[in-house]
């Protein structure tokens, strides 16, 4: 009989521990409004965490904006070398993709573009013409300041060997005109040239062509011609000659040689130019485009991240106070319904809470055995 009322009350003890802790957990949470009796409101009512939701959403973003996203803790995972792999084999890949894609670059700026495809064909064509402005603006600019140069300015500018240049030009002439006089068309030349000739002299012209055949009077001159090219003192003469010509030329201004009407001929032969190979690039597959330079954009875009890590930190931490993160976190939290705040809680902490139960169940059937046992001895 003692056994049967030590176990009933270990039994009830328990029973009423573990429902005391079911009943507790329950009250953090329920109910969600409070409870009133006329003018009255039930003690308890609402549950601890409805009655404290606001304090409970402030609290969570000051410690998610204070402990958690510090700018120490900001530096620390940028800097680290988990996140340094991990940005560097995405830019990798978005490189790799890029470069290996069949779509050409108009085909990417008009799905890139927020709005329908108008408007990606709307920003190639504001891109070639902004290009074909500056372009012109330059062009322009250019063009005006090498009007003020010589042509002499310009050869030292660029290094000509003008010299040697010269040398050569005027022995490959000479040899030219040689290899022409001896060819069938430059007798054909000389034979004509000298039928002009005699034909204006009149009767003398007449008189000559009639005892001497006009083909030895042609090979005559032919030779004579060939050995005055030969001769030393014509090469000499016509070098005077050529070096007069050339530095009066090298004297000239390119604003003399170009007039306004070829200034504008060229600024609208570099637009037309540039719009032809604009309209080639938007058109060609970005893989055509970009594979020969794929080794170096992965090397320049690797580059560029590494030397702004520090202007991303900057970046990161100015938009992340500016972004009033506690705001964003209380906001947030009030923003979910307390049915689903109490849900999340029990989801996170079911075996704390199943254990709390099972603990006061355990103390209360500890209770009821002591008790149980107290009165048996008061009892005898």
């Amino acid at each position: 009989m003692e056994i049967l009322y030590v176990f009933i009350s270990i039994m009830v003890g328990a029973f009423i521990g573990g429902m005391t802790n079911v009943v507790a957990i329950r009250m953090l949470f329920r109910p969600y409004e409070p409870i009133h009796i006329g003018r009255f409101r039930l003690p308890f009512t609402p549950g601890v965490i409805p009655s404290r939701h606001k304090q409970i959403a402030h609290q969570l973003g000051q410690l998610v904006e204070e402990q958690l996203l510090t700018e120490d803790t900001i530096k620390e995972t940028i800097r680290s070398e988990t996140f340094q792999r991990e940005v560097e084999q995405w830019l990798h890949n978005q490189v790799t993709r890029l470069t290996q894609s069949e779509r050409s670059l108009r085909e990417l700026v008009v799905k890139q573009s927020s709005g329908p495809a108008a408007n990606g064909e709307d920003i190639l064509d504001e891109a070639l013409n902004e290009l074909k402005s500056m372009v012109d603006r330059k062009a322009i600019q250019k063009l005006d300041n090498w009007s003020e140069l010589t042509v002499r300015e310009c050869v030292d500018l660029l290094q000509l060997p003008l010299k040697e240049k010269k040398k050569a030009c005027l022995k490959a002439m000479m040899a030219h005109a040689e290899h022409f006089l001896l060819s069938t068309e430059g007798e054909r030349f000389l034979s004509k040239s000298l039928q002009g000739v005699l034909s204006q002299q009149g009767a003398l012209g007449h008189m000559v062509s009639s005892f001497v055949p006009m083909d030895r009077i042609s090979e005559k001159l032919r030779t004579t011609v060939i050995e005055w090219l030969h001769h030393p003192d014509t090469m000499a003469q016509i070098e005077v000659q050529t070096e007069a010509v050339l530095q009066e030329w090298l004297n000239t201004t390119l604003g003399d040689l170009l007039l306004q009407e070829k200034k504008a001929d060229i600024r609208e032969m570099i637009k037309k130019q540039l719009e032809h190979k604009w309209q080639t690039i938007a058109n060609e597959p970005l893989h055509t485009l970009l594979q020969s330079w794929e080794g170096q954009l992965h090397r320049m875009v690797l580059t560029l991240y590494k030397e702004n890590i520090p202007m991303f930190e900057r970046h990161i931490l100015s938009f992340i106070k500016k972004s009033q993160i506690s705001d964003m976190v209380e906001k947030r939290v009030l923003s979910f319904p307390l049915p689903k705040v109490e849900a999340l809680i029990q989801k996170l902490a079911q075996k704390e809470l199943s254990r709390v139960t099972l603990f006061g169940a355990i103390l209360g059937g500890g209770i009821g055995f002591v008790q149980s046992i107290m009165l048996l001895f008061l009892l005898v």
